[in-house]
């Protein structure tokens, strides 16, 4: 299994987006909500930006799991 690699504060699994230790549905769901609502949180790259790139490696996080 691929793990994502740790985003500085959040921890050692960017999929697991509210840290509840479990890669599902709702991590995905709050990670579309903050980034709709333009949250830091959702800057997974840590550029100060959020835009397709943070999505795309969200989404790729998510597709490898922790």
């Amino acid at each position: 299994m691929t793990l994502a690699l740790p985003v500085p504060g959040r921890g050692a699994c960017i999929a697991d987006f509210n840290g509840d230790s479990f890669v599902d549905f709702f991590d995905y769901d709050g990670f579309v909500e903050a980034f709709e609502t333009g949250l830091p949180a959702a800057d997974v790259n840590g550029d100060d930006f959020l835009d397709f790139f943070d999505y795309d490696e969200y989404v790729g996080a998510f597709q490898a799991g922790c």
